[in-house]
């Protein structure tokens, strides 16, 4: 555009930079022209000769309308100033709703020495466009000014700013070849994404990236299989690991199987949780059996020096029970060369594919539900979020409940702005007793605890919102919730804190609270259907985070919240109890073969005496049968390992003397029987007087029987050997058993480096060890190895200890699935709503890295030498990383 295209083209005043010409305004863009009106050349030129005080907003008019609601780049208002309409009038601009200029810069100029020079400013005219929200102008969007503060004032804090931003994205680049992981890697993914590489941190081509992806994936295999096959040798020949799976759609519309396994660590350090495939299923009625990969595939798998999981083939399988069991099966198998039933003893899985586990050859077979979608149904239904319906007609609606949540949530999103939040922060620091915190919005509709977050957030800091909203005027002041409201929402916080617990548990998954859900779950129950609530203390002197709590009888509640008590106590019997009824029966909690079986190993619930009669004869029953088993597995692998070590070397020696097969001694299954006393450290108490307390105080130890006879003639004679052996294994297992369940550990001795109560009080009275509060979070597995290597132990105890870890009552299984949840989380991190420039099969790769990290850093860590590398680095083959094919990544 030309100076005289037009008699209504804008004029920007004109600066003299001093010593020359002069210095006109940049334009920004085809809509502003660099022509000048008169300006006198060589002079220094004020601000006031220059941009007139009324042709732009003073700072703090542009800080109050506009910084206020850009908190994030606020500080880019102390040097862009809104231009107001006396500035398009003087020159004869006719707007026509058409934004020619909106802001001007007025950052200083600085000379040589980075001084500022007096009078001089930037002037740059700017065109910002403001954001849209429902149908209103919002905030102008600041990113034109922000880049032009960055290049053109490096001195700013807006441009220091932005460093810092540059500089904390450069360093999660270099991170990317790890996978991400961890919380400072949560966007990494992003880059992937957006394909941003570059620069001097990362410079790396598609097929590079890709190649480096591939060699992560393969050290990822190599530790998988070699930890599984530690513990398939551990195990001897035993089912030992759970099954989690889970499904999902990802955020390009991807419909994909989670599928994951969980085991003790061979050495007891911890708990292991790892995703192994993410399978894509398609909308076909059968499986196919053989799957071969496309072309693009083909290409992909080029470099991988183990065999990839069939995750990486296109299986064409519908979202069935025996569909999903049966390519659960497929890839576990192709990921750990192992068989399904030497690895998996139970699974879990959420309510939706509960049929699963009927389709699997599980050493249970029983349908085991999340315990964490179970409880979160409790809170739901108490609050009424969650109704039971008939034809499409709800039986049991709570629009009260309802009414209250929305109360609560009401005052929370009062204060979603910066100025409420500032005055709500100013009274609560008055108040000694009132805390400072923002209330917590929730921002997850399928989980109770972000309500629980909601509800305790708006009750700690009740004090300070009563001033707060007594202050206001207008419908502002009806926002904060009456005396009766407030009584009920601490009724709906105490239901929530209650089964929080039970919700929360999965977040431990390293420890080996198989058993301790039992305890937790009992718990819960007991305190809903107890006459009292524990709701919070309003009047205490301190609010902490963990609140002090009173005890609220539930006769003196209100209607409403006596309702929410009851439909909780019928939640939580409908998941716990088994009753499907409307009606509370006050049945016990029902605990699946799995459940009873942990018990039982776990020396911490081993007494069971939080567990009825009746399911602790059942338990015991149950424990007696797998150990039979366990045992009778146990001797054949040992004896047939024993004979194939036998046979190699009769192999080798035969070159040498044909006849030494001849003069070779036979051997027996190893059985370890009396003659050797009991360790230092194990007081089985047997002998010693009953304790009254004791649930198994009625067991007696039998003699140990005599060993059959190993040589067999005839089938008929091997087959009544056979029964005589398991009659003798089962005299055995019993004596055994009995000697477990009356073995006494003090915690105290076997752990006094962890902080455990005292014995006695300051009066003498002795302190007894809560399961939940003290024994949870021990190291257990120590004590096991300890049992496990003492001399002794075998024949006191004979495979009890290592069932713990080995068997399908393995104390470390997981009473939840949200492991896989977090995966398909990870996965959309990953995917970044489907924009990457990697294939599908890397993204999987990428996805199962970062989940998988935690995993990789132990192995790496505990077996160093399988990777072979020297300094923990992956190496892709140079082959694969120096294709020019792909572009930047």
């Amino acid at each position: 555009m030309d100076a005289s295209a037009s008699s209504t083209d804008l004029h920007p005043p004109p600066v003299d930079a001093g010593g020359g010409g002069a210095n006109t305004i940049e334009p920004e863009g085809a809509l502003l022209v660099s022509s000048a009106p008169a300006a006198t050349s060589g002079t220094l030129a004020s601000l006031a000769e220059t941009f007139p005080a009324s042709w732009y907003e003073l700072e703090s008019v542009a800080r109050l309308r506009e910084g206020a609601r850009e908190k994030s780049t606020s500080t880019v208002w102390s040097l862009t100033y809104r231009l107001t309409r006396g500035y398009f009038v003087a020159n004869n601009l006719e707007m026509g709703g058409v934004a020619v200029a909106t802001h001007v810069c007025r950052a200083p100029l600085v000379d040589s020495s980075g001084e500022p020079r007096l009078g001089a400013f930037c002037n740059k005219v700017l065109v910002l466009y403001r954001q849209k929200s429902e149908g209103k102008l919002g905030p102008y969007i600041t990113t034109k000014a922000i880049a032009h503060c960055s290049e053109r004032h490096q001195g700013t804090d807006v441009a220091a700013a932005t460093a810092a931003r540059a500089k904390t994205l450069a360093y999660k680049r270099q991170n990317v070849l790890l996978a991400g992981g961890g919380q400072a890697g949560a966007s990494l993914s992003k880059l992937v994404g957006q394909g941003k590489f570059g620069g001097m941190v990362l410079n790396l081509k598609q097929k590079a990236l890709c190649a480096q992806v591939k060699a992560e994936y393969d050290i990822f295999l190599l530790f998988f299989r070699h930890a599984i096959a530690l513990k398939c040798e551990q195990a001897k020949g035993n089912a030992f690991a759970q099954a989690q799976h889970d499904g999902g759609t990802l955020q390009n519309r991807k419909k994909v199987q989670v599928q994951a396994l969980q085991w003790m660590d061979p050495m007891n350090k911890r708990n292991h949780v790892v995703v192994f495939a993410l399978s894509s299923l398609a909308a076909v009625s059968t499986l196919e059996e053989v799957s071969l990969p496309t072309t693009d595939q083909e290409d992909d798998l080029e470099g991988l020096s183990l065999d990839p999981p069939s995750m990486l083939f296109p299986v064409a399988a519908a979202h069935t029970d025996a569909n999903v069991a049966k390519d659960y099966t497929l890839n576990l198998e192709s990921s750990t060369r192992a068989k399904f039933t030497e690895v998996i003893a139970t699974s879990i899985q959420d309510g939706a594919a509960g049929g699963v586990a009927g389709h699997l050859p599980l050493r249970l077979s029983e349908q085991e539900i999340c315990n964490v979608h179970s409880a979160s149904k409790i809170g739901a239904a108490a609050l009424g979020f969650l109704v039971r319906s008939r034809m499409r007609t709800e039986i049991d609606p709570f629009p009260c409940g309802k009414k209250v949540c929305a109360r609560i949530l009401a005052v929370a999103k009062a204060f979603s702005h910066a100025k409420a939040r500032e005055a709500l922060a100013r009274i609560a620091e008055k108040l000694p007793e009132s805390p400072k915190l923002t209330l917590q919005v929730p921002l997850n509709g399928t989980r109770i605890a972000a309500s629980h977050d909601l509800f305790l957030s708006v009750l700690r800091m009740s004090k300070a919102l009563r001033i707060y909203f007594d202050a206001q005027d207008g419908p502002t002041r009806g926002i904060m919730l009456t005396d009766e409201e407030i009584a009920d929402a601490l009724v709906f916080e105490a239901i929530l804190y209650i089964v929080s617990k039970t919700t929360t548990l999965a977040q431990d998954e390293h420890l080996f609270n198989g058993a301790i859900l039992v305890l937790i779950k009992i718990m819960t129950l007991r305190a809903l259907r107890a006459d009292q609530l524990p709701c919070i203390d309003l009047n205490s002197p301190v609010m902490s985070a963990h609140p002090q709590r009173i005890m609220v009888p539930v006769s003196s509640m209100s209607a409403c919240a006596q309702e929410a008590v009851t439909r909780a106590k019928l939640a939580a019997e409908r998941r716990f109890a088994g009753n499907d009824s409307l009606e509370l029966t006050g049945a016990p909690l029902k605990l699946n073969k799995r459940e009873l079986l942990a018990t039982i190993l776990d020396v911490r619930t081993k007494g069971c005496r939080h567990v009825p009669q009746a399911q602790r004869e059942q338990a015991f029953d149950l424990c007696l049968d797998e150990l039979c088993t366990f045992t009778e597995r146990c001797e054949d692998y040992d004896a047939a390992k024993a004979a194939a070590a036998a046979a190699a070397r009769v192999g080798a020696v035969r070159q040498r003397s044909p006849s030494f097969a001849d003069a070779a001694p036979s051997r027996s299954p190893r059985r370890r029987l009396g003659g050797v006393g009991p360790s230092e450290f194990l007081s089985p108490g047997v002998g010693s007087a009953a304790d009254e307390t004791d649930p198994w105080a009625h067991l007696q130890v039998e003699a140990a029987p005599a060993l059959p006879s190993a040589a067999c003639d005839s089938a008929e004679a091997a087959a009544a050997a056979l029964v005589a052996r398991r009659a003798s294994i089962r005299v055995l297992a019993r004596s055994q058993l009995i000697r477990w369940l009356k073995l006494e550990i003090d915690f105290r001795a076997e752990f006094p480096d962890e902080r455990l109560p005292p014995t006695d009080d300051e009066a003498g009275e002795p302190i007894p060890l809560d399961i939940v509060k003290d024994l949870m979070r021990l190291p257990i597995g120590v004590l096991y190895n300890k049992m496990i290597a003492a001399a002794g132990s075998f024949a006191l105890y004979g495979y009890i200890p290592l069932m713990a870890s080995c068997s399908a009552g393995q104390i470390g299984a997981l009473g939840a699935e949200s492991f896989c949840e977090r995966v398909l989380s990870a996965a959309n991190l990953v995917l970044d709503e489907g924009n990457t420039c990697l294939k599908p099969t890397t993204v999987e790769m990428l996805v199962l890295l970062r989940i998988n990290r935690d995993f990789m850093d132990f192995m790496r860590a505990t077996y160093p030498h399988l990777s072979q590398q020297p300094f923990n680095v992956t190496v892709p083959d140079p082959a694969d990383a120096d294709g020019k094919a792909g572009g930047e990544a």
